[in-house]
């Protein structure tokens, strides 16, 4: 256990025995913890774990990320990731959904703002925000190809394909992901 966590469980402890200048003391430890914290840490440590196929150790880290960032679409995709190597298919894309969630979050924040002014014909401040939600950066191709693989494996071929085809639109005729759409339709055509 880190010595954040550590801090942060003997300060709820002490808390709970009404020790509050005990408690106020590890948690201010605590605090002093956190921001001896490089930005993105669990989540580096996390990837580095990931790498070397220490799957379930790397998803501990990006769930530590999350404490810090819960707002981390890099963190959520690896945790979706991680549980798709493991095989635990529901769980990842479970995980899946929530990063698309978190990127496109800030993306309809700042699309709607702008709309709405257009609307109250602010043009100059709705060409803001519109040049804003243009640069959050797109989900990249490998997100929609592990995730459509995902619904492959949880049998939902329809998503799936929607999946593999937005993939296309970034990496057009790339063979493995071409190779999926495939099986996907040959599975679609099977069942119906």
């Amino acid at each position: 256990m880190d010595k954040y966590t550590d801090n942060r469980l003997k300060a709820e402890k002490l808390k709970n025995q009404g020790k509050f200048e005990e408690a106020l003391k590890y948690l201010d430890k605590s605090f002093q913890e956190e921001k001896s914290i490089t930005k993105n840490f669990w989540l580096n440590k996390g990837q580095n774990l990931f790498n070397v196929g220490k799957f379930e150790d790397a998803i501990e880290c990006f769930n530590k990320e999350l404490q810090f960032n819960e707002s981390s679409f890099d963190a959520l995709y690896q945790k979706s990731l991680a549980f798709f190597h493991l095989k635990n298919y529901q769980d990842a894309i479970e995980f899946f959904n929530k990063s698309w969630e978190i990127k496109y979050a800030d993306f309809m924040k700042l699309s709607s703002q702008g709309h709405t002014l257009k609307n109250h014909k602010k043009f100059e401040k709705a060409l803001l925000y519109f040049d804003q939600a243009k640069s959050i950066p797109d989900i990249p191709c490998d997100f929609w190809y592990y995730k459509g693989c995902t619904l492959y494996e949880l049998a939902k071929y329809s998503e799936a394909l929607e999946c593999f085809d937005e993939a296309l639109k970034l990496k057009p005729n790339d063979t493995k992901i071409v190779a999926e759409q495939t099986k996907c339709q040959i599975k679609l055509k099977t069942i119906s």
